[in-house]
């Protein structure tokens, strides 16, 4: 009997804990969300800039050698193949260089416009808890 009272009580402390934990959370996020600088200046980088799907260019093929060659020659088979292959694989390096050249400009503005540890109000004595979640938050924010 005492042991399920001991029981019964370390999850009432567990799950209060939790709340309270949850609660101080989501004060820092809400705090951060409308006062920090930083996550202001990322929002607006990230909307600035968009970053295109690289195509996967896997080169494969099945060939049916008894059927099919008889209709076309599989030497002009496999140049139209490589032809339409090399098409696929120029778009995607152009993408991929693209990409590179904007994610470049984009982590350069994030290391010079992002300043964690500034806001538009005066900060509470807490400031080390405030930066570090300042800090996560803007990680995940990075794309």
């Amino acid at each position: 009997m005492g042991f399920l009272i001991f029981f019964i009580i370390a999850i009432i402390v567990a799950i209060i804990g939790y709340y309270t934990y949850e609660k101080k959370r989501e004060k820092y996020d809400n705090f951060l969300q409308e006062h920090s600088i930083a996550i202001k200046a990322m929002f607006d980088i990230n909307q600035r800039y968009t970053f295109e799907d690289v195509q996967n260019c896997n080169i494969m093929g099945v060939y049916d050698n008894e059927n099919f060659y008889n209709n076309i020659a599989p030497e002009d088979y496999l140049i139209y193949d490589l032809v339409y292959t090399q098409a696929k694989v120029k778009k995607a390096i152009k993408i991929a260089q693209e990409n590179k050249m904007k994610y470049d400009k984009y982590i350069f503005e994030i290391n010079t416009m992002v300043i964690p540890g500034k806001y538009d109000v005066e900060t509470a004595p807490n400031s080390k808890r405030l930066l570090e979640t300042e800090r996560k938050i803007i990680s995940y924010m990075v794309q």
